[in-house]
């Protein structure tokens, strides 16, 4: 993987990593969760490299020095949206195949909504699809974090309160401790709890991304899509995948019975064999 910066459409920078060195092969963009630093996708990069160039991006401004003032506005799913869309064209990328990782899936969907002309295929890996109004589609993780993201959006001191007072339920959340298939989490994934201002960001982040209705864009969706769920994921869990599955016409759920919320981010998972499969499996005839 090699990283580089772009511009997106209101002059933030953005930080992208990319692979090329497949001439001819088409190109997958993954959109990481937000938060994270693109070197979380390097065993995603390192699996497919081979037979498809890639790009991934870190979301704008949440890992932005404490000096850097957030105006109303910038943290958007629109703003994500068009990030994504600056980033392919900074590859010169005229289509892609989607993969959106966790909160990358709504991400994804967004997109395809956007220009679909610039997307084949569609993979949802552990979507979080914030169904708060159904019991069944959120985890208790998910409920946690909803509150204590709802409070550390108010204010940088209010952050900073929640991180002194919560710390080590946080970084338990963060870490993945609470898997129930014991295995440990990739490195990075506790970057977003790890200062007070990305913190916040992260928060008020979250906020416009859970106002976005989820359900209406995959109703939307014409692609050959896979979703994949794993049953000891304790972020998100197989029923959301699922209500998701069911607005997209023709698409396929998988569930992996021992799959955690990192799965696509391991080494040899069995994750990135399901997705290398489904991808394997298209034979060019994508729907308009």
């Amino acid at each position: 993987m090699r990283e580089r910066t772009a511009l997106s459409h209101d002059g933030c920078t953005l930080r992208y990593g990319y692979c090329d060195q497949a001439p001819g092969k088409p190109w997958i963009a993954l959109i990481i969760p937000f938060g994270l630093n693109v070197d979380v996708a390097r065993a995603f990069f390192d699996f497919f490299a081979a037979d498809y160039n890639i790009l991934t991006w870190e979301a704008r401004l949440i890992l932005e020095p404490p000096e850097r003032t957030i105006a109303a506005g910038e943290l958007t799913i629109g703003n994500h949206v068009a990030d994504l869309f600056a980033v392919l064209d900074a590859c010169n990328v005229e289509r892609a195949t989607l993969v959106g990782y966790c909160s990358g899936a709504g991400i994804a969907l967004a997109a395809l909504e956007a220009s679909p002309q610039r997307f084949d295929d569609l993979v949802l890996v552990n979507g979080e699809y914030t169904l708060l109004k159904e019991p069944s589609c959120v985890t208790q993780f998910g409920s946690d974090i909803d509150t204590i993201l709802t409070l550390a959006s108010r204010d940088l001191k209010t952050a900073q309160l929640i991180l002194d007072r919560m710390r080590s339920i946080l970084e338990e959340m963060s870490s993945g401790k609470r898997s129930s298939n014991g295995r440990a989490p990739p490195s990075g994934i506790h970057v977003p709890f790890s200062k007070p201002h990305y913190f916040h960001r992260y928060a008020l982040n979250y906020l416009s991304y859970r106002a976005t209705d989820f359900l209406t864009l995959a109703s939307a969706v014409r692609r050959r899509t896979l979703l994949i769920s794993g049953e000891s994921d304790m972020q998100t869990n197989v029923t959301s995948s699922r209500k998701i599955q069911r607005c997209i016409a023709g698409s396929k759920l998988r569930v992996e019975p021992n799959g955690d919320h990192y799965e696509l981010l391991r080494h040899g998972s069995s994750t990135l064999a399901q997705v290398r499969s489904f991808l394997s499996a298209s034979e060019g005839g994508h729907r308009a």
